[in-house]
């Protein structure tokens, strides 16, 4: 995986992440996942979160492979309306 991927990846569970973690971030995760079993797991299964919900929207034409699809953007250039409810 390139660290674009991975960076695409991050960027559709980090908020999830943080809320059911609070107090901790998604690059403490990945810190700790350096040296922690435990942690390793959580973050590979945070990205499998990730990896699903990248099919998903790649699915509906929302997202390529490396990002969001720019024909999905509003006329003023805002991706809110691209992102389903």
């Amino acid at each position: 995986m390139t660290c674009q991927e991975t960076a695409h990846l991050e960027s559709l569970i980090r908020e999830d992440f943080e809320r059911c973690h609070p107090g901790e971030t998604l690059a403490d995760l990945k810190r700790r996942a350096s040296f922690s079993k435990e942690d390793r797991g959580l973050l590979r299964d945070w990205m499998a979160v990730g990896r699903s919900r990248r099919s998903s929207l790649c699915g509906k034409g929302i997202v390529t492979t490396l990002g969001v699809n720019p024909q999905t953007f509003g006329a003023d250039g805002s991706a809110e309306s691209a992102y389903p409810g």
